[in-house]
């Protein structure tokens, strides 16, 4: 289709009428050349060197409006080149005002216009995606993740959402083993505190077993200092004294 086009717009530059109905003659051999090569960078999707040959043949012949209109569709896909250029080198501070002034200027220009908030979101992503790096516990995965997936929802490529639905499993691997060790956590409390439990009884159990054996003692003594104050007192025999000589 775009060989079509150009082929036609070559053909109405080599034979188009004027407004009396009368032919152009032909066009010079420069601006013949000029414009074969003009198309031939269009179609080799080099947009800036279509822009600067169009400028010039344009300048020949200020009356083909149809070729400002290329001309501005060259200059848009140049913008979006050198915006891509620096994408690239990972520099989305440069390339956005260069988007913002280009998308303003060429506003017929989807791409453009496009990728301006995608660039505003990208900016973003390096500290976006560091966060769900640095987070450590479940909930905060979830909240890194969420927030990620929110700031750079203009850029969901393949591979981002391969990435956060990796994120995700790691997510709930991550939850399920807190909750494994919130449930150990509490069995050992649970543990801990029926044998806390246990040894207060035994020792409360040791306690009155101390006592009763202390009060039983005590009433055992009682009973024998009773038994013995009511033994009569008997005098012990005297041995009989020798007579003198």
């Amino acid at each position: 289709m775009k060989k079509f086009i150009a082929i036609f717009i070559l053909a109405l530059l080599l034979t188009g009428s004027t407004g009396c109905g009368k032919p152009h003659r032909r066009l010079p051999a420069d601006k013949l050349a000029l414009t074969v090569r003009f198309f031939r960078s269009i179609e080799a999707a080099d947009p800036a060197a279509a822009a600067r040959q169009g400028r010039k043949l344009y300048a020949m012949d200020p009356r083909q409006d149809f070729i400002l209109r290329l001309i501005s569709i060259q200059e848009s896909n140049e913008a979006v080149g050198n915006a891509q250029k620096l994408i690239r080198q990972g520099r989305i501070n440069e390339a956005l005002p260069i988007v913002a002034a280009a998308a303003k200027q060429y506003s017929h220009n989807r791409t453009l216009v496009s990728t301006y908030p995608k660039l505003t979101q990208l900016r973003n992503a390096e500290t976006l995606l560091a966060a769900m790096n640095r987070a450590r516990t479940a909930s905060a995965m979830r909240g890194a993740r969420i927030a990620a997936r929110a700031g750079l929802s203009r850029n969901l490529t393949p591979s981002l959402k391969d990435h956060l639905a990796k994120y995700e499993k790691l997510e709930q691997d991550t939850a399920r083993k807190e909750n494994e060790k919130l449930q150990d956590a509490g069995k050992k409390a649970a543990d801990a505190a029926r044998q806390s439990m246990t040894a207060d009884r035994q020792r409360e159990e040791a306690e009155q077993k101390f006592q009763q054996n202390t009060s039983e003692k005590t009433a055992e003594g009682e009973r024998v200092r009773r038994d013995a104050g009511s033994v009569p007192f008997e005098p012990s025999e005297q041995p009989a004294e020798k007579p003198e000589k």
